[in-house]
């Protein structure tokens, strides 16, 4: 035998009892060969998982101590791609009255100004609800929120911030749902309430954005059952708005499925569920360029019934994703300033039933791969959780 069919050998001889005596310790521990075939591919594979693709090429934000449940939720998405993903959340809160007032000026102040800290741009949602009663349209109109509007902005301007801290203003949002049907309204009242809120906060921050947010399928004020929802245009509720009042277009609209116990019923195509060509057609109405879609995919519905709940799995809600993408794009090429905000809360212990969120690894590659997607196509990108 020569030198070199020598040295072979020798090595080929350690491989096999190296991988033998791997092999035994692997019996000997009580796990099959079979698993430990398993166990070896999948270690191969944890290895390839580990490579983290970034969203962005910007650096993450530093989220030293946070406490406010958006600015947390930001970082863990942030740490999903090891990158910075986004400046602006959407945030919720109350117009205020004189019983609630120092209760939600309280909680806004500490939550806006660690948003100002970070420099995040909240999309500040103000919904009219009074505890858990709906406002009237007609007593926005005729002023009785006024003084507690002016206020609570005028306090948070005397603390620092302004206009250009927040990233829109949402006054009333979804005003053609059925949730307004206790208050006897007709859909030209709404844009007289929202002019009505929009000149109160100009006379302290004169420079923010205002923007509109309708749902997609409008209903009728007495249709209390949700049954009769038609995706026809907003005319009416901006009839009354006048120029320069609306800077941006929002348009609320999510996949939807019936429960497991009824015939099964499916809307998973935004082209349907945001209804994009009823958006351009009310953007040419307004006069504005920006646009953007409130919407989500959710991973179980019905959950308060095992009978009614419904699962939906990754590969649909990806899916549906990138057709959001799509939709998004095709309203940027006619020339629109489109963004997307995803609504990620888990609210399956709430009354809606529902949970929204990515939470496991699979669905958070779902999030990641969609803002790689909209980045590439120039589209802007917005998160609500909290």
């Amino acid at each position: 035998m020569s030198n070199k069919d020598f040295t072979l050998f020798s090595c080929i001889f350690i491989i096999l009892t190296l991988f033998g005596a791997f092999l035994s310790f692997k019996v000997f521990s009580n796990e099959p060969l079979s698993g430990v075939i398993r166990g070896m591919i999948k270690e191969k594979e944890v290895v390839v998982q580990e490579a983290i693709v970034k969203c962005t090429d910007k650096p993450k934000i530093s989220f030293d101590s946070v406490t406010v449940g958006e600015l947390k939720k930001l970082k863990e998405y942030q740490d999903i791609c090891d990158s910075y993903i986004t400046d602006k959340v959407m945030y919720f809160t109350l117009i205020p009255d004189k019983n609630t007032y120092n209760d939600i000026i309280t909680r806004d102040v500490k939550n806006l100004l660690q948003f100002q800290q970070y420099g995040i741009k909240p999309i500040l949602i103000l919904e009219p609800y009074i505890k858990d009663d709906v406002m009237s349209w007609s007593s926005i109109i005729n002023g009785d929120y006024d003084k507690y509007i002016k206020q609570y902005f005028g306090e948070l301007k005397k603390l620092g911030i302004n206009s250009s801290d927040i990233s829109m203003i949402v006054p009333l949002p979804e005003p053609n749902v059925p949730s307004w049907g206790t208050k006897n309204s007709n859909p030209k009242d709404f844009g007289k309430a929202y002019t009505q809120i929009t000149n109160v906060i100009r006379s302290e921050f004169p420079d923010v954005s205002m923007s509109l947010l309708f749902n997609s399928q409008s209903y009728e004020v007495s249709d209390i059952e949700w049954n009769n929802g038609e995706y026809k245009g907003y005319d009416d509720y901006i009839a009354e708005i006048p120029d320069g009042y609306v800077q941006s277009l929002g348009i609320q609209g999510f996949p939807w499925t019936s429960a497991a116990d009824r015939r099964k019923i499916e809307i998973v195509d935004p082209r349907e569920f945001l209804a994009p060509d009823i958006a351009e057609i009310t953007l040419k109405h307004l006069k504005i360029k920006k646009v953007w879609f409130n919407t989500g995919t959710f991973y179980s519905k019905y959950n308060q019934d095992p009978d009614k709940k419904v699962i939906i799995q990754s590969p649909q809600r990806k899916k549906i994703l990138i057709d959001i993408a799509q939709v998004s794009e095709e309203l940027a090429n006619k020339g629109f300033d489109v963004s997307v905000n995803i609504f990620a809360e888990n609210k399956a212990k709430t009354a809606e039933a529902t949970d929204w969120s990515y939470s496991t690894s699979d669905q958070k590659l779902l999030i990641r791969d969609f803002v790689i997607d909209l980045n590439s196509k120039d589209i802007g990108f917005s998160i609500a959780d909290r």
